[in-house]
């Protein structure tokens, strides 16, 4: 079920497997709201974007890395 609500977001299977790797925590549905597409023109360099192997780009949201760091800590 979780897989089929990530689908209706917009992300493919290959997508899906770079942005659970790119992540130390395992991500809610919740969390895959926070991420969001972005053109190749509105990316910048930084941790809240990635390239996926599609050759779309997307952004994290600040509370989304936020989560992160702190997982990482603990």
């Amino acid at each position: 079920m979780e897989e089929l609500h990530i689908k209706e977001l917009g992300f493919v299977n290959t997508e899906i497997i770079a942005i659970r790797e790119h992540f130390l925590m395992t991500l809610s549905i919740d969390d895959w709201e926070l991420i969001s597409f972005v053109t190749a023109e509105e990316h910048e360099e930084g941790d809240e974007f990635l390239k996926l192997p599609t050759g779309r780009w997307v952004y994290f949201e600040e509370e989304l890395l936020r989560k992160e760091m702190l997982y990482q800590i603990d």
